[in-house]
């Protein structure tokens, strides 16, 4: 399959995508690709150095998408209200959730 063709078929123009573990191996390659086929993609994660770092790889690839870290403890519910409503003030209501949090 040519790459054009995948971005035809995997359009997330305008969705708003949130990865819990967003810094972690195997969410940040999640955002990174979504963003790439346009999600705007808020990066959760509790890791704000390297939440950090997967906002600025998207950025300097290029991708379509729009990133956003927000410093999230997911075992925390009024941590993720207020990831919720940063979420929404900065790129709309959540699309998608992606729960690539582990343990640690």
């Amino acid at each position: 399959m040519y790459r054009d063709e995948l971005y035809r078929q995997y359009d997330f123009s305008g969705r708003t995508i949130a990865i819990t573990g967003g810094a972690g191996a195997l969410g940040s390659e999640m955002a990174c690709a979504l963003a790439g086929l346009g999600a705007n993609i808020a990066v959760l994660d509790r890791a704000a150095e390297q939440g950090e770092q997967i906002v600025q790889r998207i950025l300097s690839a290029g991708a379509a998408g729009r990133p956003l870290f927000v410093q999230t403890d997911v075992l925390d519910r009024a941590s993720l209200s207020a990831a919720d409503a940063l979420i929404r003030r900065e790129l709309g209501p959540v699309d998608s959730l992606i729960n690539a949090a582990g343990a640690g």
